[in-house]
Formats: structure tokens, C-alpha cells, sequence
């Protein structure tokens, strides 16, 4: 019979039942303590970083203070962009802690230009986890830029060209960088001159702009770097400022002396200590209206600048009196010079007739008078006639300036040169002389002419010059017994007169 069987197995079931425990209906899990403490470093770092901060990496340490009752506890985070809504989500989490203390997550994967906030929670080998806690109630915990700032930019309202020369005493900079990310924390910049040379980063100011003074003349750079909040340098930004307060002199190289409107134009002569753009206005002595204006725009160095003056307004001479010039000067700095320099008497004397028709110019001392329309020269001791010879002017292509001049030197005997080179039209071999005066920068004279045996009218014809119908090259071919006269007869600064 099975049946004595059935009832023991019965009676074993019953009895294990009643001795294991029964699991309490709806009984809650373990609750683990919330961190606190919440802290961030850079990665690998020791100091805290405030909240808001921005980090110049893609990694960074979050840490907390965990509480351990049993067993371990795993330290986890959620960080998200700023402006995404937490949905406690783990996204990373550390290294599980069994005992009461700190703990830390590492956070790799940082996006650059990025701003984070984050909260921290424990979790237990059971899966239980404690309450989310968030680092800052609101806005940004962090964030990580890993650009650089632009080169700033610098500007000046006192010197805006940096190409530009300027005489002021004190430069006003400014200067400007842009970061789309952490944003600008300050600048450094570092004063240079001659060439430029970058700067290392340094301390940094939030100051966008300085006031420069006592400068030396010269080339001067204010060299400018930006740092953002996450410890990004800019490349260096460069402005050029170049000063000059020198003003130019005017340098005067004609003497004082007297002049007669009626003998031609007259002229004058000066040059400049540094380029420079010079307005000259002419006065005479005694009166605030200027007679004549002169304005050269550009002016060299070393370059000396004619001005003719007729002495006239219109066909009439000017009053007879003392002129003089009131001279600006202003150079490529904007430097500005003034000066009454130069000084003439003017004293109109109307001319008279002489022989032949000739208007004189009576001056108390001797002239030589050339005539271009008669090929003819005289030689006047005042209003008396010396000597009268024709000659040989320049042909229509090297034609004999007109104009007032004097004899500046005299040679006995002179060999002339050729300023042509062999080849061209007008050169000429070497030719010797007996007699030579100069009468005019650029190789005018007066001189005798062995290889030529026709003079006066119909002799300085467009032919080759030095032939007997071809004219000179600009001099004044004189027969040779007249020359050899004239040159004994003629002081150094004989005025020489040349006219149509």
C-alpha cells in the first residue's frame, strides 16, 4: 500500500513550509545618502574651479562626498549642454568607493565651444541609488573651449594710418578681440620699436586701449595679445606708428639783391632739409597782400628748386620797394615750418634806345646783350656800345635760352666734351678753344668757334650742329677776334642778357 508514503511526504512539505521566513509585503528598498560636496577640477588638477568656469580641454574631474553605510557605492553623473533638460541619465560614472569619502567621475568627450551643466547620484551593487543632486540650481556649471580668440585688432584715432608719419606728443590706442565660446578675459601688450617682434603671453589687464607718450622720433609697433576665460592666447596683433616731429628747414640759396623788371625775369633758388611740400608767398615790405604766389607740392632733399619771378602783374612792374618771401613748409609728418626768407630790391628803371634800335637796360656797369632774331651780341658799358659782333645761337632742336643770367667763370683755353654719347644726333668729338665763359647751368657759354666760318643771320639753322649753317648746341659761337676781345673785356658776373 503507497498510501502511509503520500501522507509522510504531506507531512515534510508542511513542515519546511513552516520554517523559512516569508518576505514582508511592500517593504521599501534601501536608501542610499545623496553626495554632497559637489566640486570640479581639471582633469588630472588639485584646484577647484568656480562655478561658470571654462576649461581649455575635453576632459574634466567631477567630484562629490559619498556616504557608506554597507558595502560600496558607485559615484555616477549626468552632464548635458546647457539648455537640455536633465532626464537622469547616467553618462558617466567612477571607480566604486566602500568607505565614507571622496569620490571622483572622470568626464572624457567634452564638445569645444560647449557650455555644461551636470548633476550626481550613488548607486549600490543592488542597483538601489540614491536622489539626484544637481551642482547649481540654474544656468552654466562649465565649459570647454579649446580655440584660440582672434588677433586683436588695434586701432588709433590719433595715428589711424599705420603707413602714415604723424608729429603728435601723445598716441591714443585701442584695441579689440573677439571669443565665441568663454568669451575675452583681458589682454597684454608690450611697447616696440624698430621691427616687430611677438610677445609671450603675461599678465593680463581689461584695460582696451592706453595713452602713449614720450616717444622718440622713429618706427614704433604696439604688439597686442587677448586671453580668453579658458587660458586661450590670441596670436599676436600688430599696429605700426611712425613719428616724425622734425619740421623740414628751409634752406635759401640765393643772396639778397636788386632786380629791374624791365631787364627779363629774374630767379631764385632753394632747397629743403627733408621732403616736404612748400608754399612761398612774395610781399613787399609794408603791405599784407601777397603780390605772387609759388606752391610746390612735392620737394627733395639735396634738390635744388628754381623759381622765376617777372616782377610784374600783368605787362606793368611791380612798385619799386623790398620784397621778400613767406615760406610754409609742411613735411610727410604734417610737421609745419614758416620763415620769411629770400630778399630782393626791386627798382623799375624803363629801358632806352641805344644803336641800332637795341633797348638798354642802363645799370652803371657792363652787359652783354644777345639777340636771338639778329644773331648779333653787344657789349654795353652802360648806355655805351663796345663792341658789336654776330654770332651763332642754337639751332631750333638745342635752341639758347632766353632769360637774364651772368658770366659765373671763365676759361682760357677750355675743351668742351660731348654730354651725348657717340651715336647720338648731337654728339660732338672732344673740341678745344681758346676762350669760354659760362653763362648758365648746364653747359652754356659764351665761347669762340675754330671749326665754324660763317656767323649772324641764317646760321643757327635746323642743320648738324657745328657746321657753318647748323647752330650750336645751345652756346653762343663767337668769331674769334671778337671772343678774344670779350673775353678780356668781360668781369666775372657780367650780366648777360638774352633775348628774342
Amino acid at each position: 500500500m503507497r498510501r502511509p508514503s503520500i501522507i509522510l511526504s504531506l507531512l515534510i512539505v508542511a513542515l519546511v513550509s513552516v520554517a523559512l521566513p516569508r518576505p514582508a509585503v511592500g517593504a521599501p528598498a534601501p536608501t542610499l545618502a545623496v553626495p554632497t560636496a559637489l566640486s570640479m577640477t581639471q582633469s588630472g588638477g588639485a584646484d577647484a574651479l568656480a562655478a561658470g568656469s571654462w576649461i581649455a580641454s575635453t576632459k574634466i574631474d567631477l567630484h562629490m562626498q559619498v556616504t557608506v553605510s554597507a558595502g560600496a557605492v558607485t559615484p555616477q553623473v549626468e552632464v548635458e549642454p546647457v539648455g537640455t533638460a536633465f532626464t537622469n541619465t547616467v553618462t558617466a560614472q567612477g571607480t566604486s568607493v566602500s568607505a565614507t569619502g571622496s569620490a571622483v567621475v572622470p568626464v572624457p568627450d567634452l564638445r569645444d565651444g560647449t557650455a555644461y551643466h551636470w548633476q550626481a547620484r550613488v548607486a549600490d551593487d543592488a542597483g538601489n541609488t540614491s536622489p539626484w543632486v544637481s551642482f547649481s540650481p540654474s544656468g552654466t556649471d562649465f565649459g570647454a573651449d579649446l580655440t584660440s580668440p582672434a588677433k586683436p585688432i588695434v586701432t588709433s584715432p590719433s595715428n589711424p594710418k599705420s603707413n602714415g608719419w604723424y608729429h603728435n606728443r601723445v598716441i591714443t590706442v585701442g584695441w579689440s578681440s573677439t571669443d565665441s565660446a568663454s568669451g575675452i578675459a583681458g589682454y597684454t601688450y608690450a611697447l616696440q620699436r624698430g621691427k616687430p617682434h611677438g610677445i609671450k603671453a603675461g599678465k593680463i589687464s581689461t584695460a582696451t586701449g592706453a595713452r602713449l607718450s614720450n616717444m622718440a622720433d622713429g618706427v614704433w609697433y604696439l604688439v597686442v595679445r587677448a586671453q580668453d576665460h579658458a587660458g586661450n592666447w590670441s596670436a599676436n596683433g600688430f599696429f605700426r606708428m611712425q613719428l616724425d616731429r622734425k619740421p623740414a628747414r628751409i634752406i635759401w640759396l640765393t643772396p639778397p639783391s636788386t632786380f629791374d623788371p624791365y631787364d627779363g625775369p629774374t630767379s631764385f633758388k632753394f632747397t629743403v632739409s627733408e621732403p616736404a611740400q612748400v608754399r612761398l608767398k612774395m610781399y613787399r615790405v609794408g603791405t599784407k597782400t601777397p603780390v605772387q604766389t609759388f606752391h610746390f607740392k612735392s620737394v627733395q632733399p639735396n634738390h635744388d628748386v628754381t623759381v622765376t619771378w617777372l616782377g610784374k602783374r600783368g605787362k606793368s612792374p611791380l612798385p619799386r620797394g623790398y620784397y621778400f618771401f613767406a615760406a610754409t613748409a609742411v613735411d610727410h609728418a604734417h610737421n609745419l615750418t614758416h620763415v620769411n626768407v629770400g630778399g630782393i630790391r626791386l627798382n623799375p628803371i624803363p629801358p632806352t634806345l641805344g644803336p641800332d634800335g637795341i633797348r638798354l637796360y642802363p645799370n652803371g656797369g657792363k652787359e652783354i646783350l644777345v639777340v636771338l632774331s639778329q644773331q648779333t651780341l653787344y657789349a654795353y658799358n652802360g648806355t655805351h656800345l663796345d663792341l658789336k659782333t654776330y654770332v651763332t645761337t642754337g639751332n631750333p632742336s638745342l635752341p639758347t635760352p632766353v632769360g637774364t643770367y651772368s658770366v659765373m667763370a671763365k676759361y682760357h683755353p677750355y675743351e668742351m666734351i660731348s654730354p651725348w654719347p657717340v651715336g647720338s644726333p648731337y654728339y660732338y668729338a672732344p673740341s678745344w678753344m681758346s676762350y669760354a665763359m659760362l653763362f648758365r647751368d648746364g653747359g652754356y657759354f659764351l665761347h669762340d668757334a675754330p671749326w665754324r666760318s660763317a656767323f649772324g643771320p641764317g646760321t643757327n639753322g635746323p642743320g648738324q650742329p657745328g657746321t657753318n649753317y647748323g647752330g650750336s648746341h645751345g652756346c653762343v659761337n663767337i668769331p674769334p677776334a671778337a671772343m678774344t676781345y670779350l673775353w678780356n673785356w668781360t668781369p666775372m658776373g657780367t650780366r648777360v642778357l638774352v633775348v628774342n
